[in-house]
């Protein structure tokens, strides 16, 4: 009979156990109200969250509402089937703790890139952006007539920073892991009609990891002046009869 009572005392303590650890638990999570806004003014969270490559680090992109997006009826910010981000949130599953790429500065980001096959560090992988930060047409809009630029972070999200030049839309970049250079094309607004066409000219920039200074032109001036008289005289305009 003691043997009876005295595991019928101790079933009865595991089950009082399991039901104050099973409200313990409730009570640690957050509530509704806790979680979930009165009213959002972007369309926050578009996607479950992406890892970055097998760190305790993942990245939340915040996608632009079409209302607050800034690009007129013939553009959106759907670009090519997805999505411009106003900020991008970096969580850390090991610690708990998150925080924006940007707590402050306006932007559109157009994409961003991991590159860890041509990582230039194997320590700090960098993420890759191309954003647009500058009116540069003053038409009170971020959009497709502004430049884009490239920013870089590492991939907790820290040290964010733009590396190409102010003025000068990217085209197009590459990363070359033996130099330690990320390689620019970039096209600048030579003929002043605060556009970036066809009509102007790209010129070639390099950014070294290393030194985290600006991207700098790899060519001077004085080079692309003899470049241009050479050509005229090599390849001269046909006169139109």
């Amino acid at each position: 009979m003691k043997n009876i009572a005295f595991c019928f005392i101790l079933i009865t303590f595991c089950l009082a156990s399991c039901v104050d650890k099973k409200e313990s638990d409730v009570a640690d999570r957050p509530s509704h109200d806790e979680v979930i806004p009165d009213s959002l003014s972007v369309e926050t969270f578009t996607t479950a969250g992406i890892q970055i490559d097998s760190s305790a680090y993942v990245m939340y992109p915040l996608s632009l509402d079409e209302k607050q997006a800034e690009y007129d009826e013939y553009s959106s910010s759907k670009r090519s089937g997805g999505y411009n981000y106003w900020n991008i949130t970096f969580y850390n599953t090991e610690t708990k703790e998150y925080h924006l790429l940007s707590a402050d500065r306006k932007m559109s980001i157009e994409s961003y890139s991991f590159l860890d096959e041509d990582a230039i560090t194997d320590k700090d992988t960098l993420i890759y952006y191309d954003v647009k930060v500058t009116d540069y047409n003053k038409d009170g809009k971020l959009n497709l007539e502004d430049p884009s630029y490239l920013f870089i972070s590492n991939k907790t999200g820290n040290n964010f920073r733009q590396i190409s030049p102010d003025g000068y839309h990217v085209t197009n970049w590459k990363v070359t892991r033996q130099t330690g250079k990320i390689l620019i094309s970039a096209r600048a607004d030579t003929n002043r009609d605060k556009k970036f066409d066809g009509e102007d000219s790209t010129i070639p920039f390099i950014y070294d990891v290393k030194t985290g200074t600006i991207a700098v032109p790899v060519f001077n001036k004085n080079f692309f002046e003899s470049t241009n008289k050479l050509f005229d005289k090599l390849w001269p305009k046909k006169q139109d009869k």
